[in-house]
């Protein structure tokens, strides 16, 4: 999958990118960032100097020239044109406040290497809770509210499906749009969607039951259970909570190399070639950076640890125990799936973009009612004791205000704590969300790229603000 977006309550694009305009070097970490936002409505060959110019080599590699290149028409289209609300530079980052051309806020980071050239490597974007104060809504009348709003953003072309439940029972639950529109077959409450990277989740928590079992421990290092693995920093210092909490320094297995082969990924052997030559970018354990690569490196401890596949752990460990039946690493060649086929903004399928069967990192199936189990499953401690899940759901790599990453999943506590996850790609926005305290959860799940980010950073305000 070509756009990699990340955690809870945020990340909508996590990804090596970005920008300037005709000169092709600034001169600062800030400029740099603040040319980004001005090289967006140009020429493709300006935004291709500019990359040259202004991004990490390792930024480039990953993702590819034309691939950064190909990616602007999507983050433009996310930012809007408005000018920022604010500009705020801080040692490894340039954050910026936008206002959404579809309503509500987000804050935009652009992740710089090291000083003195302090080249762009990366961006977040999240929504910005802070600046985006939510309707109060009285808690009766949050199915209406709920209703009121799907009902605008499904004229505005949404596709997918919508849950929002308390202890358990849904108080609204929807479905939106075709999951085949060559076949006219609509989506339902149990049709499979891609998770995109909210399959960590389920890594996290397949981990955390090997802990719970005496077979690791959370400061391990890789090399306990991966001694001949080829990077002499990652076997050495890199633990399994470096790995759960990107802060392991590791980066994505995005690019050539992935897309080449994608067609035939099948195992997480197979992913785990192509992250065989990743070192670290930072000492490991001081900076959040998200990484595919980790999720994958724990997906393969999983399997040198319990002699398994993880697609088999992923079926016996989560999906049984939750019950969770419509969901799946289904095969791209798998016709008979039902899955929801994800739809670009030029109406075109994602399955060419597609690798064969996801990996530990994300590109997973399930449907909107498997999720609702499955936050029961969570919560109900069938997963992991309530203990471990407390433990993996306090935040402890700090992504924003209010906003940090656990074990696995993404924790705000604004206006009440929430953990979860989310992710997307061309063509896929899922969202998952659990408020421990009030019992609420929200699921969004969406087969195209039209309005689902939106959707659930609303939804998310109307659960907090009710009164």
């Amino acid at each position: 999958m070509h756009r990699l977006i990340a955690f809870a309550m945020g990340a909508l694009l996590v990804f090596a990118g970005f920008v300037a305009r005709a000169e092709p070097a600034a001169s600062s970490g800030q400029q740099r960032a603040e040319a980004f936002l001005k090289i967006l409505p140009a020429s493709a060959d300006e935004q291709r100097r500019f990359v040259e110019h202004n991004f990490t080599k390792q930024a480039i590699e990953r993702r590819g020239l034309d691939g950064l290149v190909a990616f602007f028409a999507q983050v433009r289209s996310d930012l809007g044109s408005a000018p920022p609300r604010y500009v705020r530079a801080l040692d490894d980052r340039v954050e910026f406040g936008i206002a959404r051309p579809g309503g509500g806020n987000l804050k935009f980071s652009v992740l710089l290497g090291p000083p003195p050239d302090s080249l762009i490597n990366g961006i977040t974007v999240q929504p910005d809770e802070a600046a985006t104060p939510p309707p109060a809504v009285a808690e009766a009348d949050l199915p209406k509210a709920i209703a009121d709003l799907m009902l605008q953003q499904g004229g505005n072309g949404f596709s997918g499906a919508v849950v929002v439940a308390h202890e358990g029972q849904p108080i609204f639950a929807h479905a939106y749009g075709e999951a085949d529109r060559a076949a006219r077959r609509v989506n339902t409450l149990d049709t499979p969607f891609n998770l995109a990277s909210n399959n960590k989740m389920f890594t996290a928590l397949l981990i955390a039951q090997l802990e719970e079992e005496g077979k690791l421990a959370w400061n391990d290092t890789v090399g306990k259970f991966v001694p001949d693995w080829p990077q002499a920093e990652v076997r050495e210092k890199v633990t399994i909570e470096h790995l759960l909490t990107h802060t392991s320094g590791l980066g994505e297995f995005w690019g050539p190399a992935h897309d080449a082969k994608a067609a035939s990924l099948d195992t997480v052997a197979e992913y785990a070639d192509l992250i065989r030559s990743d070192a670290p970018a930072a000492e490991p354990g001081r900076n959040f950076r998200y990484s595919n690569n980790g999720y994958v490196l724990l997906g393969l401890i999983a399997e040198k640890i319990t002699g398994k596949s993880y697609y088999d752990l992923v079926r016996e460990r989560i999906y049984r125990p939750a019950g969770m039946v419509h969901s799946d690493h289904y095969l791209t060649t798998d016709t008979g799936s039902g899955v929801a086929i994800g739809y670009q903004r030029d109406g075109s399928p994602n399955t060419p973009h597609l690798a064969l069967r996801g990996s530990p990192a994300g590109g997973g199936y399930a449907s909107a009612n498997d999720l609702l189990r499955f936050a029961g499953a969570l919560e109900g401690g069938k997963l992991v004791s309530k203990g471990t899940l407390a433990y993996m759901t306090t935040g402890r790599a700090a992504m924003g205000p209010h906003i940090a990453y656990g074990y696995g999943f993404g924790v705000s506590d604004a206006a009440g704590k929430h953990y979860g996850h989310n992710g997307g790609a061309p063509g896929v926005h899922a969202a998952f969300e659990v408020f421990p305290a009030s019992g609420y959860v929200v699921v969004v799940l969406s087969n195209s790229d039209a309005g689902a980010s939106d959707i659930a950073q609303q939804l998310i305000g109307i659960v907090q603000a009710k009164r």
